[in-house]
């Protein structure tokens, strides 16, 4: 999968913005650059596959593979995860609309129904409902801190806050490097009230194909208080 084309699709990282304006103030940067994120919608139909490896702080590994789809529409677009065989397979479709309504359905054992509870995991695995859904950009408060380079990329680093008003939020602070060219999430660190670090996902590694183009291979996210990591390992075909 072709690097550029990724991070302008996959939603959990993000989504292309337009340019933001200097004369606006962090809160506002931060608010405009969130809107963004959360309404734009892709171009296109993509789908890929692949493996999903949960290492648990013991050292076991579960390996799952994972199918991921996004499907696009005029006034929303859809994100669906699908884990583990035939089988015994557990979806999760995101559906995201431009006027900013999120909703979630989670299918397991054949059975569908909306998923309320945000903090469940998918597959057993450490990506919850609100991480892949990218619910902290739905905040109130949000912040462009500081711009610096990371992954030798520049990015623009946005704080996202829940504020007083929403107190069941899994997180209470979420710090998110944005590719300033692909609007991408590259990495993203999420703390709890006491200011510790509860999550932390990044874009892991990166090969060039014979053409010449980036392509992912490996992103993770690894939970600091189980002590757990989760990889998603992409299937790369020659040619895309």
């Amino acid at each position: 999968m072709n690097l550029r084309r990724f991070l302008l699709t996959l939603p959990v990282l993000g989504l292309l913005g337009p340019a933001l304006g200097a004369e606006l103030t962090p809160e506002a940067e931060g608010l405009r650059l969130a809107q963004e994120m959360r309404t734009a919608l892709p171009t296109e139909d993509i789908a890929f596959t692949g493996q999903l490896k949960t290492r648990q702080k013991d050292g076991t590994i579960n390996s799952q593979p994972f199918r991921s789809e996004i499907k696009a529409d005029k006034a929303q677009w859809q994100a669906i995860y699908t884990v583990g065989t035939p089988e015994q397979a557990e979806a999760l479709t995101i559906t995201h609309r431009v006027n900013g309504v999120t909703d979630y359905q989670l299918t397991r054992k054949g059975q569908a129904s909306p998923a309320t509870a945000l903090d469940l995991p998918l597959g057993n695995s450490d990506f919850s409902l609100f991480d892949l859904g990218l619910e902290f950009l739905h905040w109130p408060q949000q912040k462009i801190i500081r711009h610096e380079m990371r992954k030798g990329r520049p990015s623009r680093v946005l704080e996202s806050q829940p504020g007083n008003a929403l107190t069941n939020a899994p997180y209470q602070r979420v710090v998110s490097w944005v590719d300033t060219e692909t609007g991408g999430i590259l990495l993203a660190e999420a703390y709890n009230r006491q200011t510790q670090l509860v999550k932390q996902f990044e874009v892991k590694s990166f090969r060039k194909d014979a053409s010449g183009q980036w392509q992912l291979q490996e992103m993770e996210i690894r939970n600091a208080q189980t002590r757990s990591r989760t990889s998603m390992e992409f299937t790369i075909k020659p040619g895309n």
